[in-house]
């Protein structure tokens, strides 16, 4: 595993590989990162997202704890928009692979915060069923979450090692549960905490008659 310093962006929500981020800036903070990574090849405008454990998306100081793990999100695409009355730019990034959190880099000299970070891989299999039947729990347990909440399994197309990224999205985890399975160090780690997960939330719904509401993933951040 290798380390490298990254621009960080805490969120109130958690962002998987794969998923797609859009944002709007308007903080000065983030205005100055956004001038920054205008000032950057496009294969280099990456930040880090990392998950609000407690605090605030808003305000200097604001993200108090900040989760270990987190995304990295690709820069796609770039505008400002001045329509607000206000410096704003609309950004929107694709999440790609997880980093360790390892620390503040103090000495970075921006208003944003620079992280010290160290990439994450993929944990060797540890064993077990086959993958197909763990693959297939997963997505058993996902229909019947579904079907709790009323609402039909959407299509499910995903890259070898992402299939669970794409099951989250399905369902209207907590926080909490999502940055487990961002944690997670294999595909066969995260089916099988999201079969667990599932499976408690459908007792949830079947029980209390609670429903809840299930957005489309990859909603804006406002920082």
């Amino acid at each position: 595993m290798s380390s490298a310093r990254l621009p960080l962006f805490p969120l109130g929500t958690v962002l998987l590989p794969g998923a797609r981020l859009p944002l709007r800036l308007f903080e000065a903070r983030y205005l100055e990162l956004a001038r920054d990574l205008e000032g950057v090849a496009e294969s280099e405008r990456l930040i880090g997202v990392v998950w609000i454990r407690r605090g605030n998306e808003v305000g200097a100081g604001a993200a108090a704890s900040l989760a270990e793990v987190g995304c990295v999100a690709r820069v796609d695409a770039m505008a400002r928009d001045s329509s607000t009355g206000r410096p704003t730019v609309h950004l929107v990034g694709t999440g790609t692979h997880r980093f360790h959190l390892d620390g503040i880099d103090e000495a970075a000299g921006t208003a944003y915060a620079m992280g010290e970070v160290t990439w994450l891989g993929e944990a060797s299999d540890e064993g077990g069923p086959p993958i197909g039947e763990v693959v297939e729990r997963a997505l058993r347990s996902l229909a019947e979450y579904r079907r709790a909440v009323g609402a039909e399994t959407a299509r499910i197309e995903a890259v070898p090692g992402h299939l669970a990224y794409r099951i989250a999205e399905q369902a209207l985890l907590p926080f909490g549960d999502q940055q487990d399975v961002l944690a997670a160090g294999s595909e066969r780690a995260r089916l099988h905490l999201l079969t667990r997960m599932l499976r408690r939330e459908t007792g949830f719904v079947r029980q209390f008659r609670a429903l809840p509401h299930l957005e489309t993933p990859g909603g804006a951040g406002l920082n």
